[in-house]
This record gives structure tokens, C-alpha cells and sequence, in this order.
């Protein structure tokens, strides 16, 4: 029970560090940020240096400066105390406004569509909500009718949305997290007080003064004052990927045509095709037919063009005009719409072999770590687009300075062997763990303190958290 009880701000565990930290905050680089404090500890150096050249000429009236002095160096204690309070209460509200302006459309019958909004914050227990494309989950919950594509960012760190739908194993939801495409019926499986946001409020709001300030400003939630000191001791890191390693958000790298399609011809149909498409992906398929061929994006509203929006059910995305229809998606969803094509005799000639080449592309693709999409223009394929998860800046560079500390690095993801493989060499780790499950974590991690190795999980933001406390 006492676990669960907020920290005193007055426990030794957090007192300590603090005034640690607030007396770091005196070092002239730091103060030099806050034109205010820095006066005044300029002024608490002048006045001290006065009072012992007073003490040593024996000057009068020394109590009162004394205490003049006193209150100076005190002030700017307690404002460096105070910057990481008011830090910590900042993250607090503005979790805590996300929780309350959040609107759910509480259906009144849950076979039917009817529903009047009303706020995230006070839903119960076996409420059904409607959660259509564009909007934020109110709260956790199962879906319990229809299929959705979510963006579990927010939550995962993962830049790849996933299908969410109802039974099996890919029902649950959790509040926070934004529906892009199609629609859900959620029902609420959370008490008020119990969300994934409400224990990140907490979370949040137990750092207080931890002086855990600059850990803050990194997306790192120190539990206590322990598990800091403990951090010093690690011999074993294991990071995740996406977002950790890589910067989470997969970008367009190449353009990969098959035999007979020109390079900018393929670039130009996948620009066509996500003109429309907001999502980092389509972006950055956009701006790479761009750079690197010079195709601008064209006013297609004046040519009647009607854009297809990706759906968790076709799982492409793409734009019919003047005649022509394209699409590009998931290489087997765009193998099997090609396949569905022929068989009703829309396509003008079998497709068999350039099926193969796209698969054998999309192989070599995934291999080296990417995702393949595949682009196809009036039931003809074209080719694949490249998205690579970029692995970080200077991210190397910190491992190797890692393994100069004795810390040894293992690379933790759900790819397959040869896609890990190939980004563990990209980004320097000592070794990976691929196709990773909970249980291969846990096995790993019982193997590395069997060791005698104090083992640390690193993952990419505040929202892992509750996970790994």
C-alpha cells in the first residue's frame, strides 16, 4: 500500500537530490540563462566578498550583513528548487487538460450510430463511445465492432500504425491515441482514476522536486532518487528501436521501378498518389519525387481528381483522374488488388512475372531493413517505394562511447534477423535480440543477471514508463 502512496516531498530520497541539484544550478553557464537570477548572484558574490573584507578590516555592523547575504544565497536556492516543481506541475496540468478536453461521442444504444458528446473525463465503466477517423480514443477500452488503422505514438513510440479491431488480441485500445482511418465502437474498460493518462499524471506529478529536473527536459521519468545512483552501476543496456535508435517516423529513401518503368516515372505516380496523404509516410514520399526528380506537386482539384484515403481494410491509399487510377500500399494488398483486377478481366495483360519482381524487391527491402510499398497505375505495376526508418544522428557515436564505459549494448525488436541485423550494424550495438517477445525479454534479461549484470531497459519517451517501472 505504501508504494502506491505519493512521495513526501520532505523524504530524504528526494530532499537529497534536490539541493544536489539546486546547487549545481549555481554554476555561472546555468545561471547565465536566467538574466534575473544571474544578477542576483552576481550581487550575492560582490556583497560576499565585501563582508569578509570587512571581516578582515573589522568593520562594524556585521550581523546585519551577514544576513542580507544570507537571504541573497537562500533566494536563489530556493529558485532552483522552485524551477523543478513548477516543471514537474507543468507536465501534471498539461497531461491533465489533454484527460478533460477530450469529447467522446457516447453512443445511447450500442448497436446503433446515435450519440451525444460528452467530456473523456467522465465516461465510466461499460460505456460504449463512436471513435471515427481523426479523433483521439477518450479513454482505454476494448473495440467491440468495426476495424481501425490507430496511431499508437503517443503510447508505443512506434511510428507505424496498427489495426485495431474487434476480438483476438488486437482489440484493446488505450486512451490517448488517435484513430486514422475508418471508424470503432469502444467499450470503456478503465475507471476514472485508472487510464494509461491518469497514471502518467501520476507519475509525473510524483517527481515533484526529485531533482530530477534535467532528466525531464530528456523524456526520462526517474522513479526515485535510487534509481538514479543505481543507472551509474548498468553493464547492460538494452534499447529499443524505433524512436530510441531510429527517429520513429519511417521516410521515402528510394524509388525502385520495375523492368520497363523509368525511375521518375514510378516517382511521379507515388507523388500522384500521396498528394492527399498527411501522414509522415506520404509526406516524405512527396518531398523525395521532388528533390530528387523535380516533380511538383500539381493542382489536382482543377483536373476533378478524387483521392482514395487509406482504410484498415484495403491498406492502400491513392487518386483517380483523367482516367487513370493509382495506388500504392502494402505490397501484398496491391498484389492481391492487381490479382482481383485480372480476374475480372480490367487488366490488359497478366502480370505474373512483375509480381514477382516486386516481391523479390520488396525481399531485398525488407532485408536491408526497410518497408516496402508498391505502386500500381491503371491495374499496371510500377515499382516499390522505400521507407527506412532513419537510425539517429550521432546514435553510433553514443554507443561506442557507452561500450568505452563498460556498458554493453543489446538491441531489442520485433524485426526479423536479417532487417535487425542490418540496422544493429547501421546504429553500432554490441548485439540484438530480434523477433522479440516479452518472454525473449525477460529470458534475456534473467540470462544478463545471471551474469552478475545489472541490467537497464531504454525506450524512447515518458509513455513507456508505467511499463518499465
Amino acid at each position: 500500500m505504501s508504494q502506491s502512496r505519493s512521495a513526501s516531498i520532505f523524504d530524504a530520497r528526494i530532499i537529497g537530490p534536490a539541493l544536489g541539484g539546486a546547487f549545481t544550478k549555481l554554476h555561472p553557464k546555468v545561471l547565465a540563462k536566467n538574466p534575473v537570477m544571474f544578477v542576483v548572484a552576481v550581487v550575492s558574490v560582490l556583497c560576499a566578498m565585501l563582508f569578509l573584507k570587512d571581516i578582515a578590516t573589522g568593520a562594524d555592523g556585521l550581523g546585519f550583513s551577514f544576513q542580507i547575504i544570507l537571504w541573497l544565497w537562500f533566494t536563489l536556492l530556493f529558485a532552483n528548487l522552485a524551477e523543478a516543481e513548477g516543471r514537474g506541475k507543468a507536465q501534471a496540468e498539461s497531461l491533465r487538460k489533454t484527460r478533460s478536453a477530450t469529447s467522446a461521442k457516447l453512443l445511447s444504444d450500442a448497436e446503433g450510430r446515435d450519440f451525444r458528446s460528452v467530456p473523456g473525463d467522465s465516461l465510466k465503466v461499460g460505456d460504449v463511445v463512436l471513435v471515427e477517423a481523426g479523433e483521439i480514443i477518450p479513454s482505454d477500452g476494448e473495440v467491440m465492432e468495426g476495424v481501425a488503422s490507430v496511431n499508437e505514438a503517443a503510447i508505443t513510440g512506434e511510428s507505424a500504425p496498427v489495426i485495431r479491431e474487434s476480438g483476438g488480441d488486437r482489440s484493446a485500445v488505450t486512451g490517448g491515441t488517435q484513430v486514422l482511418s475508418d471508424w470503432i465502437k469502444v467499450r470503456i474498460s478503465a475507471a476514472a482514476g485508472s487510464t494509461f493518462i491518469d497514471r502518467m499524471i501520476a507519475l509525473v506529478s510524483a517527481i515533484g522536486i526529485a531533482g530530477m529536473d534535467r532528466l525531464v527536459r530528456f523524456n526520462v521519468l526517474a522513479m526515485s532518487g535510487r534509481a538514479v545512483e543505481a543507472a551509474g552501476d548498468v553493464d547492460t543496456l538494452l534499447p529499443d528501436k524505433t524512436g530510441t535508435i531510429t527517429l520513429g517516423n519511417r521516410q521515402a529513401t528510394e524509388f525502385r521501378p520495375v523492368k520497363g518503368v523509368s525511375d521518375r516515372e514510378l516517382a511521379d505516380a507515388a507523388q500522384l498518389a500521396s498528394l492527399a496523404d498527411e501522414t509522415p509516410e506520404g509526406r516524405s514520399i512527396v518531398v523525395l519525387a521532388k528533390e530528387k526528380y523535380a516533380i511538383r506537386a500539381r493542382d489536382m482539384q482543377s483536373l476533378g481528381a478524387r483521392f482514395v484515403p487509406f482504410t484498415a481494410q484495403t491498406r492502400m491509399s491513392g487518386v483517380d483522374f483523367d482516367g487513370q487510377s493509382i495506388r500504392k500500399g502494402a505490397v501484398d494488398a496491391v498484389l492481391k488488388y492487381v490479382e482481383l483486377a485480372e480476374a475480372a478481366g480490367i487488366s490488359e495483360r497478366p502480370s505474373s512475372e512483375k509480381a514477382r519482381e516486386i516481391q523479390a524487391i520488396a525481399d531485398e527491402i525488407a532485408k536491408t531493413g526497410g518497408t516496402p510499398l508498391a505502386v500500381v497505375r491503371n491495374n499496371q505495376l510500377l515499382g516499390v517505394i522505400t521507407l527506412k526508418d532513419i537510425v539517429k544522428g550521432g546514435i553510433r557515436e553514443r554507443f561506442a562511447e557507452l561500450r568505452r564505459m563498460g556498458i554493453r549494448t543489446v538491441k531489442i525488436t520485433g524485426d526479423n534477423s536479417m532487417t535487425a541485423a542490418a540496422i544493429a550494424a547501421e546504429a553500432g550495438v554490441d548485439d540484438f535480440l530480434a523477433e522479440a517477445t516479452p518472454e525473449n525479454k525477460l529470458d534475456l534479461i534473467r540470462k544478463e543477471q545471471a551474469k552478475g549484470k545489472l541490467v537497464a531497459m531504454c525506450r524512447d519517451g515518458t509513455h513507456n514508463a508505467p511499463a518499465l517501472a
